[in-house]
């Protein structure tokens, strides 16, 4: 599954999301969420849980860390220094 969209942030910036997929493994859940030259990336993955892994690539394919910081339980934002594009997996594990 893949979809495009366009988000506009309480402070109105607009923050475009290239796409989403989804698969899944016998245990986890993974759902990917591409950013596009953003300092800030909005993950709404709608699982009613804060309960995740989130593993952070940009476009390079190289790995990072950032702040993350949960909304609620159906969203959280990663929080960058600079714009950056890239992608977010996140990891819902039916054993947590």
């Amino acid at each position: 599954m893949s979809i495009t969209e366009s988000l506009v942030l309480d402070n109105g910036l607009s923050l475009v999301l290239d796409s989403v997929e989804m698969y899944t493994s016998p245990v986890d859940t993974v759902v990917r969420y591409a950013f596009t030259d953003s300092i800030e990336w909005l993950v709404q993955h709608n699982k009613g849980t804060p309960i995740f892994i989130e593993r952070l690539t940009d476009s390079g394919g190289n790995r990072f860390i950032a702040s993350t910081r949960i909304i609620d339980g159906n969203s959280f934002v990663v929080e960058l220094t600079e714009a950056t594009s890239g992608f977010v997996d996140v990891i819902f594990n039916t054993a947590f």
